[in-house]
């Protein structure tokens, strides 16, 4: 019989083109291709250094509900957390960031410097407490006189302390600043180097547990927003996304205050620390921040003096940044 004779007829032909052309559609059709082509999708959520009010941003990841919206809406995430602020700009600017959890100083800043930068919301509120070292004579706001404070540059922060020294009867010349980022400030501070640190928390209780710092008392309580920021571009061209992405932030909230035990221990192993560090800041915490007029005007404020500070080139009207 020969082979060639026979696979040259017409009916062979065609059942070779048949077979041919279903393990195509097969292949194009086929799950995992499907999958792919419509997963190419990535949306990038960061962070801000490390702190405990990312708490509900931490617990919607590690129970995977972010990554379920990111599903439903054919996306993919990546996850990145930034020490300094310069890259976040640089990354809204880039398109290499979507989504950014942070104080609502920083995202001013953003705004400021890139216009590509947009608050969604308030997610939880704290208030700023400056730390002494626990064997100094420091023990009020005037007795900074002198002294050396670090603070990071341009962060709720560096308002704060300005805005308490001021209320102390002290000018931003009466004491020495150093634009110093926490890990940094953390060094120095636990060498001596410095004589007070203005941060949050965890930083603040790493210091007051260890016995290395105290708290200075301060009447003037300076809120601190820890905010949800965004690049424009990609919530217009995700709307459905963010809505499911900041209702999964709610539910978590919402988690965080029926189950407080667990939410605690997710947040210490997220960031790494001490369980006993975090029982000691929870409290100090409002977990479900409202987000109205007095939040904006708040936001407005520190908008006002990052301007006032030369740490913005030109003023930044918060209710025309906000994700409507």
């Amino acid at each position: 019989m020969n082979f060639f004779k026979i696979f040259k007829t017409p009916s062979i032909i065609v059942v070779v083109v048949i077979i041919a052309l279903g393990s195509f559609l097969y292949w194009k059709n086929s799950p995992a291709t499907t999958q792919t082509s419509k997963s190419n999708k990535i949306v990038r959520i960061g962070s801000f250094s490390k702190g405990i009010d990312y708490a509900p941003y931490l617990l919607a990841k590690e129970k995977g509900w972010i990554e379920e919206a990111a599903k439903q809406n054919n996306l993919n995430v990546e996850y990145t957390e930034f020490q300094t602020l310069a890259p976040i700009n640089e990354s809204f600017i880039s398109g290499n960031i979507d989504y950014v959890f942070e104080a609502e100083t920083p995202a001013i800043v953003s705004i400021g410097a890139t216009g590509n930068a947009q608050i969604i919301k308030t997610l939880v509120t704290f208030n700023l407490q400056i730390l002494a070292q626990n064997n100094s004579t420091i023990n009020s706001i005037a007795d900074l006189k002198g002294k050396k404070i670090a603070v990071l540059a341009g962060t709720g922060a560096d308002y704060g302390v300005n805005k308490i020294l001021n209320s102390s009867g002290l000018q931003k010349n009466d004491v020495e600043l150093l634009d110093l980022n926490p890990m940094d400030a953390k060094v120095a501070f636990e060498h001596g180097q410095i004589d007070a640190w203005a941060v949050w928390p965890p930083f603040v209780e790493q210091e007051v547990l260890s016995g290395k710092g105290k708290v200075i008392p301060n009447t003037n309580n300076v809120i601190i927003q820890s905010i949800l920021a965004a690049r424009p571009a990609f919530t217009k061209e995700y709307p459905k996304f963010t809505k499911d992405f900041m209702d999964t932030i709610s539910k978590a909230q919402d988690y965080i205050s029926s189950n407080p035990k667990e939410s605690k221990e997710i947040t210490a192993k997220a960031i790494g620390i001490e369980a006993n560090v975090v029982e000691e800041a929870w409290s100090k915490h409002n977990f479900k921040a409202n987000f109205d007029d007095m939040e904006i005007s708040d936001i407005q404020s520190k908008a006002d003096f990052l301007l006032k500070a030369n740490l913005i080139k030109q003023p930044v009207d918060i209710r025309s940044n906000l994700y409507n």
